[in-house]
């Protein structure tokens, strides 16, 4: 919600008349072009993947409440998209929101067992990330 920049570029490289003319582009500076952005992109948020902002500005968690308003059955809303791992009882106390983190900087995963979900940690060398979490429905 409120991302306004990152709808605008969505919806300017979605565009066809956009790709139409990138297609017109060396591709050796087409793909230097997109691996430019990408880093400066990768360089602005580097920081903000590594936080946790809270349920009222975390957008996928706004995203799940928003979701159990209308249909409240729902125990679990696993995501992957954050690269940091978050296990979060959402507003309505028994439903969780669990992103997954990732596996080369947190070592992450979560497992279904006996109708329990945990997010748990592979044995790494990073000893200030060692957590897991577990709930049950």
């Amino acid at each position: 919600p409120g991302d306004y920049k990152y709808k605008f570029l969505k919806n300017f490289f979605a565009s066809k008349i956009c790709q139409w003319l990138f297609g017109w582009i060396h591709p050796d500076l087409g793909i230097g072009l997109a691996l430019f952005f990408s880093r400066s992109s990768r360089k602005k948020t580097a920081q903000k993947e590594d936080m946790y902002f809270g349920k009222e500005q975390e957008w996928l968690q706004i995203y799940c409440n928003e979701y159990l308003q209308k249909e409240d059955t729902i125990d679990y809303f696993i995501f992957g998209h954050r690269h940091l791992p978050i296990f979060a009882t959402l507003n309505n106390q028994k439903s969780r929101y669990i992103n997954l983190g990732d596996w080369l900087n947190y070592f992450t995963y979560a497992v279904l067992e006996n109708n329990k979900v945990s997010l748990l940690q592979y044995e790494s060398p990073k000893k200030d990330n060692d957590f897991s979490y577990t709930s049950a429905i």
